[in-house]
């Protein structure tokens, strides 16, 4: 029974090969080189057409860091036994907010003792100005009025002693007495006026002056008490996050031994070092895209400075950072220290341009490059099989040369017509005469912000350098 049917099938076989020798259709294909029916299996690819890939956005990027605008190491300006350190690292601080102090009791007794000084000069000052009182006034001009009256007696004496002296009745000695307390009375007489006279004139202007000097000296040493009071403590400069703490309570401190680091927190700033030919033409208060933690930030240029650093030859500049509108927390994000990216765009150059040599520069998925030989590359180009359907085509391959690179696109060069059809993936599955089906695909321009590398050079991924030919 198994015979009978083998048997069968194989009279069937034998009579379809007749049949279609008959129709003149081959069964496995052709290899006289005419087109392959659509029956044959074929290598499905993707394709652009030549120029019709836009030119990504470029742009170069610069590495920097974000820095604080200010950065402080805060000091004392006194020796002393450290008493407090009100902050740690970490807190944030205003202006004039007190940091650290220094033990202040010697200091507590020496303004008792300022303070009694200046009280004293004070009162010294005022009595001076005043003058003297009106009983010290009466008192002398008692003290004259007195004096005046002994005088007055004492020469009347004096003139009974010469009458007997005369007559030859007194001694010598008695007028010679008389004759001394005269002369004593009126030298008395004369000191007291004199002290009336200057009691009457008030103090001398001289004396009012040193008395005031000396009150200034004793409240200027009283100020200079104040002032180590307030050398004996941190005050923030401005306000800020503390970077450092460097010392604790109970450590003796000399002065301009660094205590405390206080870095500015805001505005955020970042720094960056970019080639003198980048800035050309910028201006401060122009705006650029700086990523940090993967996020982007407008930045605000405030700041280039007008020299070269000697070993890196860039220009440093300097963008304050602004938070996104309606997200100003994502500022909190960003640390001293931290790596931020400058992103510069250029001018978009154009999607194909003929040479004058008759070669096309387009851009290419980076992807669809072939190694090729002399240092240069290849593309595969799908060149349709048939005019009544171009979807049937064979692989070409065309040597090109590599001008540019950004990220995922490149810009090549070499004699390829505007318009063919262009591999743009899956290349490793193909080779030159290799039949496939093809399908148009609108490659995707938007792949932006790309990096352009320059000089320009081959991406890490195809491990070659490019050289001319």
């Amino acid at each position: 029974m198994s015979i009978f049917y083998k048997l069968l099938a194989a009279i069937g076989f034998c009579i379809l090969v007749v049949l279609l020798m008959i129709a003149g259709k081959p069964m496995f294909g052709q290899q006289d080189g005419t087109a392959l029916p659509p029956a044959v299996a074929r290598t499905h690819v993707r394709v652009a057409a030549t120029g019709s890939i836009a030119a990504p956005d470029l742009q170069s990027t610069f590495r920097g860091e974000i820095r604080a605008r200010r950065q402080s190491e805060l000091s004392i300006r006194r020796s002393g036994l450290l008493a407090e350190v009100l902050v740690h690292e970490g807190d944030r601080v205003i202006q004039g907010e007190v940091l650290a102090r220094l033990n202040m009791s010697d200091l507590d007794v020496r303004e008792q003792m300022a303070d009694a000084e200046v009280d004293a000069a004070t009162a010294t000052a005022t009595e001076a100005v005043a003058g003297p009182r009106y009983q010290t006034l009466n008192a002398a001009a008692a003290r004259v009025r007195q004096l005046k009256a002994k005088l007055n007696s004492a020469k009347n004496s004096l003139d009974r002693q010469r009458q007997l002296s005369t007559r030859q009745v007194g001694t010598a000695q008695e007028l010679d007495e008389a004759e001394f307390m005269v002369a004593e009375l009126e030298a008395s007489l004369a000191a007291s006026t004199a002290e009336l006279e200057e009691l009457n004139e008030g103090t001398r202007s001289e004396q009012i002056l040193a008395a005031q000097a000396k009150r200034e000296a004793a409240i200027a040493s009283r100020n200079q008490l104040r002032v180590d009071r307030q050398d004996s403590q941190i005050i923030a400069p401005y306000s800020g996050v503390i970077a450092n703490r460097f010392v604790d309570e109970g450590e003796m401190v000399s002065p301009g031994q660094p205590v405390l680091m206080l870095l500015e927190a805001d505005p955020v700033e970042a720094h960056f070092g970019v080639p003198v030919n980048i800035t050309a033409g910028w201006e401060t208060g122009s705006v650029k895209t700086i990523t940090v933690n993967d996020r982007p930030f407008q930045g605000t240029l405030v700041r280039m400075q007008p020299q070269v650093d000697s070993v890196t030859r860039t220009r440093g500049v300097d963008f304050e950072i602004a938070a996104p509108q309606g997200q100003p927390d994502l500022l909190n994000s960003i640390f001293i220290g931290q790596t931020a990216t400058l992103n510069v765009p250029f001018a978009k150059p154009s999607s194909s341009v003929i040479q004058d040599d008759g070669k096309l520069q387009f851009w290419t998925p980076t992807n669809a490059l072939i190694r090729g030989t002399r240092g240069l590359w290849s593309v595969y180009i799908a060149a349709s099989d048939s005019d009544e359907d171009a979807s049937f085509a064979t692989i070409a391959r065309r040597d090109v040369r590599v001008v540019q690179t950004a990220g995922p696109l490149s810009r090549v060069e070499g004699f390829v017509r505007p318009g063919e059809w262009l591999v743009t993936g899956g290349v490793q599955r193909l080779g030159p005469g290799v039949p496939v089906q093809i399908a148009t695909q609108n490659v995707d321009n938007d792949i932006a912000p790309a990096t352009l590398r320059e000089p320009a050079s081959l991406p890490t991924s195809l491990k070659r350098q490019v050289a001319d030919p």
